[in-house]
């Protein structure tokens, strides 16, 4: 009785593997992304990507929520996240409630969703 316990114990331990974690679930080129936190689905458009610069002479902009200036002309501009398909995705924070936002912080890459 005392293994079925551990073993049951262990099973809910690992069932929380990814909590509070951004997993990529899946990916359409016409439909976009599909993300899942804590259970829940963000479908997702990418909309922005690049280097976030200040003013004519495009100095790095430090700012944690500094957009990214190009546009997603479609949903592969932002295929360099089809790396975390099906795995978590560091640097992966949700901004200003419905914003989604990669960060590759060495190269101070964005890519917004």
């Amino acid at each position: 009785m005392r293994v079925l316990l551990a073993l049951f114990v262990l099973g809910l331990t690992g069932c929380d593997l990814h909590s509070n974690q951004w997993v990529l679930q899946s990916y359409d080129r016409d439909k976009g992304y599909i993300f899942v936190r804590n259970g829940v689905q963000y479908e997702a458009t990418c909309f922005a990507t690049g280097y976030p610069v200040l003013g004519v002479d495009n100095h790095p902009d430090p700012n944690p929520d500094a957009m990214p200036p190009l546009p997603a002309y479609d949903q592969s501009t932002c295929s360099e996240i089809l790396a975390y398909l099906h795995k978590p995705v560091p640097h992966f924070r949700q901004v200003y409630g419905s914003l989604l936002v990669y960060e590759e912080k060495e190269k101070n890459w964005k890519v917004e969703f």
